[in-house]
């Protein structure tokens, strides 16, 4: 109920702050013709499909840590319900963590010296390393260490969705 408040009051300042500038945002029309060789365009990019595959690998990564923990850790890692909810906690902290982590990551490799676009490179680097950690999340016989795996996978997620 709090999240939903919180959401009408959102909508009523964004309307409130919005309101007379309808024309603005109205934006332009565009001939069926000239919508259709830009998407030809873009379909035909490399790069187009390249972001296109990392979204899919990366949100379904992301839906699962998101969405599946606590059942994972039930059923799999052999936590109580209760106590796989209140563990998930850690791998949310670990997504929340990631953006945050590769951005300061980032601007430390740039004051040390370092062009951005290598700075960028060694962050997603890093991201994948952190990502590959539920390799041996499922493959160790403790539990927290799982644990960890999964927390570090879920600040590689976030951190490599940073830059997509």
């Amino acid at each position: 109920m709090i999240t939903g408040a919180l959401g009408g009051l959102w909508v009523v300042g964004w309307l409130w702050y919005t309101r007379g500038s309808g024309d603005e945002l109205k934006g332009v029309a565009l001939p069926i013709g000239t919508a259709l060789r830009l998407t030809g365009r873009i379909l035909g990019r490399r790069a187009f499909w390249m972001l296109a595959v990392s979204a899919i690998v990366i949100n379904s990564a992301n839906f699962y840590l998101a969405d599946w923990i606590p059942l994972y850790l039930k059923s799999s890692r052999g936590f109580a319900f209760a106590a796989g909810n209140i563990l998930s906690i850690a791998v949310y902290a670990g997504i929340s963590s990631g953006n945050i982590l590769v951005g300061l990551f980032v601007r430390k490799m740039v004051d040390k010296g370092l062009p951005v676009y290598l700075a960028k490179r060694r962050a997603l680097l890093v991201s994948c390393v952190f990502m590959s950690m539920a390799v041996p999340a499922g493959f160790t016989p403790y539990r927290y260490l799982a644990l960890v795996c999964l927390v570090l996978t879920g600040a590689g997620v976030e951190a490599f969705w940073s830059f997509i």
